[in-house]
């Protein structure tokens, strides 16, 4: 496939006037479903889109949300009490005291700068790093790459206020990672459950047999992040199922959060990746339409498409699965990190396809 013309010079300041106005919008609509808007907009910068595809994007978007002061939910954040540095955790779990959150941590980090601010609270969410499906993590990670301090403040807000720490059931045994990711794979999901959220589905994981004996049972080690982002990214290609697709992405996110941990603690991590396994559904995919991307598409091609895609989540993911591709780029033909630059390739295939 011939390449396709060089990607616009992305537009640093549309991208903040946009999420300079989300940040009067909710973080979630409908039941608890989380506003990808702020994240959505950053992959799409990252990638390249100019600022008629971003300010395009906002405006599709935008319809599914609701004013911050609107009836409802959004009313009761923004009359629950102000909360201070000193007893912010306090508020942890609270989707009621997101506003008086963000407030705080936009005060926060006007005054004593990112670095600060990031050292001291991530050590407190990192237990809670399950928030509202993994999207904690996910937005924090986007917010710190748009280099935006409001969005840096209202994603910091929002893991705190679903903030959800899983069971941290007894270290019965401590299994290389094969012999976990065997038993892992191997363990029932819940294919019963009724529960559609994901983070509701990682709850009702979190309190299987299988959850018991696999959470606390990895022996962690340098290479352990490599091997569950190589684990989840071969069930994604393999299943295309949507809590797993929110594990790669995860993950992902996980990397880039861990440099501001003074102890970068995994036990959490584990924790979270064992919940969202079994979590997953995995139901047989449909045949493909034959209309999507083709299967060989570079990542020129991959790139056009997600800069003019409108699903948030293949949006998301390509953002991610580039990112990989670009770091393992220099690695020599068939080596296993080449071999894993084609994996994240054919993700993006499938995500955008």
């Amino acid at each position: 496939m011939p390449a396709s013309a060089p990607a616009p010079v992305p537009d640093h300041a549309t991208l903040h006037r946009l999420l300079d106005a989300q940040l009067a919008l909710p973080p979630e609509y409908r039941r608890q479903l989380t506003s990808h808007l702020p994240m959505a907009l950053q992959a799409l910068h990252a990638l390249g889109a100019n600022a008629a595809r971003l300010q395009a994007f906002n405006a599709a978007y935008l319809p599914r949300l609701g004013p911050l002061n609107a009836a409802g939910q959004a009313a009761a954040e923004s009359s629950a009490p102000a909360v201070s540095w000193s007893d912010w955790q306090n508020a942890c779990g609270r989707m009621a005291s997101y506003a008086a959150l963000r407030a705080h941590f936009a005060q926060a980090l006007a005054m004593q700068g990112q670095p600060a601010v990031l050292r001291q609270a991530l050590p407190l969410l990192w237990p809670g790093l399950a928030a509202a499906g993994l999207h904690g993590p996910i937005r924090l990670a986007h917010a710190l790459q748009s280099g935006h301090s409001g969005e840096l403040a209202a994603a910091l807000a929002y893991w705190a206020a679903r903030w959800q720490p899983l069971p941290v059931p007894p270290r019965r045994s401590a299994l290389s990672f094969a012999d976990w990711a065997a038993r892992l794979t191997a363990a029932p999901g819940l294919i019963n459950s009724p529960a559609t959220r994901i983070a509701a589905r990682m709850e009702e994981a979190s309190a299987t047999p299988a959850y018991a004996e696999l959470a606390a049972a990895l022996q962690t080690g340098p290479d352990t992040l490599d091997q569950l982002e190589e684990l989840v990214l071969d069930d994604y290609i393999a299943w295309q199922d949507f809590t797993v697709l929110h594990l790669v992405t995860g993950l992902h996110a996980v990397r880039q959060l861990l440099s501001w941990l003074d102890a970068p603690d995994l036990a959490p991590v584990i924790r979270a990746a064992t919940a969202a396994w079994l979590a997953a559904l995995r139901l047989p995919q449909p045949a493909a339409s034959g209309s999507g991307i083709p299967a060989h598409a570079d990542w020129p091609a991959l790139l056009d498409a997600a800069r003019a895609s409108t699903d948030d989540h293949a949006i998301k993911l390509v953002h991610v699965c580039h990112a990989h591709a670009q770091a393992l780029r220099l690695q020599p033909a068939a080596s296993a990190g080449a071999m894993r630059a084609e994996r994240y390739r054919q993700a993006a295939v499938i995500a955008l396809g």
